[in-house]
């Protein structure tokens, strides 16, 4: 930035700060009366998509000084969530502390009362949000651009709805009603909105690799639609900037004269840059960068514009995958299934403004580890002395819990207030959200589809382990959609958990049976799991019949070879099988179904280095991938190549730190290695469970540790039903431990289940010898 912008950017910030007094000074709205905050000032931070494993690439290059200095000030930690990731379930969830069947946001869209269908917006939203909650304590707040907030709640301060910056990018004309609270203070909104057309050929050339050309078919594309511009990529990402630069410029400028207890704002620019441009070789580097910056700037300046003693909290909903991870959705099509692309792993870090900004020192919070979403609202009600609700699951951080209890519990802060607006406002900003949401490829069709809100509350349920109610909400789904194949296969994974495989296989066959009679395509991944159910169940005969229905679009795709190889492998010709699962290879070479199903086969056929080589070869084409480097491990495992499987192992735990299965084969590999203190280590933050406490047992037992032994067996007995290895395992222990009685006793209810074990036979003789003496 050249130092004339510099001067003319700080006249306009000054502009726009005295505008704020003038107009803030009058609003019902910040009337301060009766406010007393009695704990911190809060700020949080929000950007979308934000990774840790980017974001610490970037520093070492020197090109976020801001989060470089937040790195050496700030206690981080990962956000973990929850599929589906989808930011306006996510960020709607941070915002209030509920799950997301009780705030209601669950897709980018909803459905109208009287049919079609809108983006999603704070109508939806059935419970209160922190804004609200700080506005009926009594005090200040300043909101800008979070998911869902127009119509703009009447908030004690200032709130900017996510409709201002995308709708009004030139900033030319009255908003819809909403956009801000209060409305009057939009006219001296209107001096810190960044146009697009702000942004030009040079400004831009400087944030990613673009022709002229290329620049002025975007300017065209800008002047045309906004159907149109969304559909260019580098439009998109030109109005992109432009609405970061703009939310930067409104949620910072009104800080001195709102003074917000609680300050929030949300940017989405390095989701937009990454869904765009993570598979362009020639510009993704760049432009994903150039939104890392945009965001790093953006938290600078907050920093600087705060009380130096507010708590920030820098958060996003969910990382993302970079391009070597072996993801073989579209990332601009989320309609195929391209939020595969989002990690589950977001970023977390706190610390205090002054601290960013250097003129206080760092609080000296401890690790804050792996947090939800649902422990951002508790935390922040605790450090401002507001009580938490009994309807917020989530906990209070211990890294951020304040060094005093605050106030007793309350019931629940209660319903949402929607803020009413006249009848058809909205109708621009919806339109050009819905034109957005369709580029990013978050809808498709027409705007009267079917949204897939209840769908995803089934896959949440599902996932929750709460079967019976994901088949409860998606039968209701098909009930009205018949065909909806999202709401199928979640409906047959649902009857599946609850033991009702033949309804389960109803549902895929009617599925098959309609794109027959339609002669339109379905999803191929619907033929796999039928194959999969039928095989289950030994009908191998049905599994092979239905695969002669396969319409010849579907015959190549990879989830169809797999389940032609599945077939094969059943039927006892694996030479048929292998041919399959390497077709499948071929056509997708990322496959990891295929993969997973030809390394098995070949360490049966004990083909061991076939299976090392071939996995090996797929971790290090896609060495972001969890799931391959785990099944190069595997095969390592399974030939006893212990220290080149504990590599795989401890490289795919590096980038899912909190998978279990992941966990458990590291520390298997390390106990067959006969080193039991790591195995124990590897175990140390894994959950309950069978398998574990199993593996902690003969850790224990190899170290001679037979009390130790016996505890961890013992808890695998009461979490599971008894097996002879079990309790085999625990009948020895005990006698080692000098309990003959006990050990006798197991090792009899193991000669109970098979008693053809001629070792543990031995075993009971010596044990009731023992006895004898």
């Amino acid at each position: 930035m050249c130092g004339f912008d510099r001067v003319a950017r700080s006249v306009r910030l000054a502009l726009l700060a005295l505008a704020w007094g003038l107009a803030l000074s009058g609003s019902g709205a910040t009337d301060q009366s009766g406010a007393a905050p009695t704990g911190d000032r809060i700020a949080i931070f929000g950007v979308d998509a934000a990774d840790w494993r980017v974001i610490d690439k970037l520093v070492a290059q020197g090109r976020l000084p801001t989060f470089a200095r937040l790195q050496l000030v700030a206690s981080r930690g990962l956000l973990r969530s929850d599929p589906p990731l989808l930011s306006p379930i996510i960020w709607t969830t941070i915002a209030t502390g509920r799950l997301p069947e009780d705030h209601g946001v669950l897709d980018f869209m909803v459905d109208l009362p009287g049919g079609g269908q809108a983006p999603v917006s704070g109508g939806a939203r059935r419970v209160k949000a922190l804004w609200e909650i700080w506005s009926n304590a009594g005090r200040r707040v300043l909101v800008a651009g979070w998911w869902a907030t127009w119509p703009a709640d009447h908030v004690r301060g200032l709130m900017v709805s996510d409709r201002a910056a995308s709708p009004h990018r030139r900033a030319a004309g009255p908003p819809d009603a909403g956009v801000v609270y209060p409305p009057e203070a939009w006219e001296r909104l209107r001096t810190g909105v960044v146009p697009a057309d702000a942004i030009d050929y040079p400004e831009l050339s400087r944030l990613l690799p673009v022709t002229r050309a290329a620049f002025d078919r975007a300017v065209a594309a800008d002047r045309a639609s906004t159907a149109a511009l969304y559909q260019d990529p580098i439009a998109h990402f030109r109005a992109a900037i432009a609405a970061t630069r703009t939310y930067r410029t409104l949620s910072t400028a009104a800080i001195p004269e709102v003074r917000p207890d609680l300050w929030a704002a949300y940017y989405e620019i390095v989701d937009t840059a990454s869904h765009l441009f993570i598979k362009d070789s020639t510009r993704g580097d760049r432009a994903i960068s150039a939104a890392y910056a945009e965001v790093d700037q953006a938290l600078a300046q907050t920093a600087r514009a705060l009380d130096p003693d507010t708590l920030v909290i820098v958060v996003s909903d969910h990382g993302f995958q970079p391009a070597d991870a072996g993801i073989r959705e579209d990332p601009a099509d989320l309609t195929s299934g391209a939020s595969a692309w989002h990690r589950p792993y977001g970023i977390i870090a706190a610390t205090t403004a002054g601290a960013l900004t250097g003129t206080r020192p760092p609080p000296g919070f401890s690790r804050l580890g792996t947090v939800s979403p649902l422990d951002i609202a508790p935390t922040v009600l605790a450090r401002a002395r507001l009580p938490l609700a009994a309807d917020m699951p989530g906990r209070v951080i211990p890294a951020l819990a304040p060094s005093s209890p605050g106030p007793a519990r309350v019931g629940s802060y209660g319903a949402h207030d929607v803020s009413a607006v006249p009848e058809g406002a909205g109708k621009a900003g919806a339109q050009a959200e819905f034109d957005r949401l369709r580029a990013l490829g978050y809808v498709t069709g027409p705007a009267a589809a079917t949204s897939l809100a209840r769908v995803n509350l089934g896959e949440i349920l599902y996932r929750r382990g709460d079967a019976r109610g994901a088949a409860r909400e998606l039968e209701a789904v098909l009930r009205v959609s018949p065909l909806n194949e999202h709401a199928s296969m979640w409906l047959a994974r649902s009857y599946a958990a609850l033991g009702r495989g033949d309804d389960a296989l109803r549902v895929y066959d009617r599925l098959i049976h309609a794109s027959s009679t339609t002669a339109s395509d379905i999803d191929p991944i619907v033929f796999l799991a039928a194959t999969d159910s039928d095989l289950a169940a030994k009908r191998v005969t049905a599994a092979a019949v239905r695969l002669t229905h396969v319409p010849d679009s579907l015959a190549r795709t990879p989830e169809v070879l797999v389940a032609r190889g599945a077939v094969a492998q059943a039927e006892g010709n694996a030479a048929v099988a292998e041919r399959s699962y390497r077709a499948a290879l071929e056509v997708a070479p990322s496959d990891t179904t295929a993969l997973e199903r030809l390394m098995d086969l070949l360490l049966g056929a004990r083909r061991f280095d076939d299976a090392i080589g071939l996995t090996g070869r797929a971790a290090r084409s896609y060495p972001s991938s969890p799931t391959h480097l785990s099944l190069a491990g595997e095969a390592c495992l399974a030939v006893k190549r212990y220290r080149e499987a504990e590599r795989w192992f401890e490289s795919a735990l590096a980038l899912v730190p909190d998978a279990e299965s992941v966990s458990l084969e590291l520390a298997r590999t390390r106990l067959l290695d006969r080193r039991p203190d790591a195995a124990l280590e590897a175990l140390r933050e894994a959950r309950p469970s069978r398998e574990r406490d199993m593996l902690r047992g003969g850790a224990f037992s190899a170290k001679g540790e037979w009390g130790a032994a016996i505890g961890a067996y013992e808890l695998a007995l009461a979490a599971s039903a008894p097996t002879t290895d079990l309790l085999n395992a625990l009948g020895y222990a005990q006698i080692k431990a000098g309990r003959p009685a006990d050990g006798v006793r197991t090792i009899e209810r193991s000669l109970a289940i098979d008693e053809t074990q001629i070792e543990m036979r031995t075993l009971l003789d010596e044990a009731r010898r023992q006895l004898r003496k």
